[in-house]
Parts: structure tokens; C-alpha cells; sequence
């Protein structure tokens, strides 16, 4: 869950308030490995990032293990979350926004494996934000619809052509044709 900006100065002035106060019990060296927590993760247009993610030049222990953030090839930031990597699109911290896309999906809706990937929603639940959900459904029969739908799409992936593919923004329905829609 991403915190906002008062909290996570008090939660970084609590953390280094307790780090300095056992100054004469901790070595100078575990001290001085809070000092590179100034340090910011940049990586391609994603700029000068801070806590509550690590990465690149932020040590693990100056943030959240869950918001650890990976730069490849100097480029494109990279969020991992249940082993599925997601590309950073936007990265806005004033306003504790994050754009995201499935990496295997930026410039193929057609992946090369079919899995599942849901995010933990509790790491995104913020008051007065709303997270919205995409949905990819491949291989459906619509035959059994009157209308095509207006979001349907062509998926030709590893010998199997699945044109009838559709997406749906936010939840799925609880609408009643679709139980007898199948998707593979």
C-alpha cells in the first residue's frame, strides 16, 4: 500500500530517529549503511525514486521488499510481483501513482504462454485512489453472442489462433451469458 507523503516522513524520521539513537550499541558501520538511503533509483524515464522502493543504487533495507524495482538495459524499469514481471510505464510519487503493463504484453497482447498474473491489491489499495483492472480473455466462444463485442481482438501465439479474444476493464462481470461463454 503505498503511504502517503506525511506518513512516510515520520516512518523515515521514526527509522532514523531509532538507528542514531542506538548510536553507542550499534557499529559505525551499521549506522553508516543508512546513509546510502539518500541514494534515489533512476532508470530510463522513471527518475529519482525513493522510499518505499529499492533498487539500483537503493539498498534493499531502505524500503518495502515488495516495491523493489529492476532496471534493464538502462531503459525500462521493471516491478516483479508473484514471479511476473510488469513494465513501469509512469512512476509519480507526489501524487502515489503508478502506471504499469504486463512486460510480456507492451508490444504483444499475444503472449507466448497463457497464465494468470493478478497483482496484490492491498500493496495498491490507496484512500481516495482507484485502481483499475485489465482483463485479456483468449480463445471465447462468441458464437454463442448475438454481437460481436466492440473489444474483441485477433491473437495468432504458438500455433494456436485465438480470434476470439476480448478484453474488459475493471471486474469481471457477473452477467449472466457470461457463464456460458468459454475461454480458454
Amino acid at each position: 500500500m503505498p503511504l502517503s507523503p506525511p506518513l512516510v516522513i515520520i516512518l523515515i524520521t521514526t527509522i532514523l530517529a531509532a538507528a542514531y539513537s542506538q548510536d553507542a550499541i550499534a557499529s559505525p558501520s551499521s549506522i553508516s549503511s543508512y546513509a546510502h538511503c539518500n541514494r534515489t533509483f533512476s532508470c530510463g524515464t522513471i527518475r529519482n525514486i525513493t522510499y518505499p522502493f529499492t533498487g539500483g543504487d537503493r539498498p534493499s533495507h531502505c524500503g518495502l521488499p515488495e516495491f523493489t524495482l529492476t532496471c534493464r538495459d538502462n531503459t525500462l524499469t521493471e516491478f516483479t510481483s508473484n514471479s511476473v514481471a510488469y513494465r513501469v510505464l509512469q512512476l509519480d510519487q507526489t501524487q502515489n501513482t503508478m502506471n504499469l503493463s504486463r512486460s510480456e504484453l507492451y508490444n504483444n497482447s499475444c503472449p507466448s504462454q497463457f497464465h494468470n498474473s493478478t497483482l496484490n491489491s492491498t500493496l495498491f489499495d490507496d484512500e481516495g485512489m482507484e485502481n483499475e483492472v485489465l482483463n485479456l480473455l483468449y480463445g471465447c466462444n462468441t458464437s454463442v453472442m448475438p454481437l460481436k463485442p466492440y473489444n474483441l481482438f485477433s491473437c495468432n501465439s504458438s500455433g494456436a489462433n485465438f480470434s476470439n479474444a476480448f478484453y474488459l476493464i475493471g471486474p469481471v462481470p457477473n452477467d449472466p451469458i457470461l457463464r456460458i461463454i468459454y475461454c480458454n
